[in-house]
């Protein structure tokens, strides 16, 4: 009982670091679908990956932000474990899991943003390529319809 006693200032810390992650990472999301949804958005909309995005009902700032939220959360989680002081194979699993937990969300993130990026780029390029050139083909540029479709083609098929 008296262990109980003592670990409970200890669990209180941890669910309170672990609360303000929480809610640092809902304040971070709704930024981040904010500022993505009326800056990104627009022009990315624009594109065939944006269209695509569309219409599978995507919304790619959620996506952004929630990615972004777990993040947060789980660095809460892991200065919450380490504020408290333990050792131990366990909290060793337990850290690891987590750091890795944050490398693939970041490694996602850099693929959810450079992806759609890369694509409005290229999409722009082709454009000034194409209107340089003055080859238009039904309202597409003849020069970057065969790259495009070859990359759309691995990117967003099922």
């Amino acid at each position: 009982m008296v262990q109980i006693v003592n670990a409970l200032p200890i669990a209180v810390m941890v669910l309170v670091i672990i609360l303000i992650g929480y809610l640092v990472g809902w304040v971070a999301k709704k930024i981040v679908e904010t500022v993505f949804n009326r800056v990104v958005w627009r022009f990315l909309r624009k594109t065939i990956i944006g269209q695509k995005f569309e219409d599978a009902g995507i919304d790619l700032g959620s996506v952004l932000g929630g990615v972004l939220m777990a993040v947060i959360i789980a660095l809460s989680i892991l200065l919450a474990i380490n504020s408290t002081g333990l050792s131990g194979p366990a909290v060793g699993f337990i850290v690891f899991f987590i750091n890795l937990l944050i490398r693939i969300l970041g490694g996602l993130v850099v693929l959810a943003i450079g992806i759609p990026l890369a694509m409005l780029a290229a999409e722009y390029i082709a454009k000034l390529i194409g209107l340089t050139l003055g080859e238009r083909d039904g309202g597409k540029y003849r020069l970057y319809k065969p790259l495009f479709q070859y990359c759309s083609f691995y990117l967003c098929s099922d």
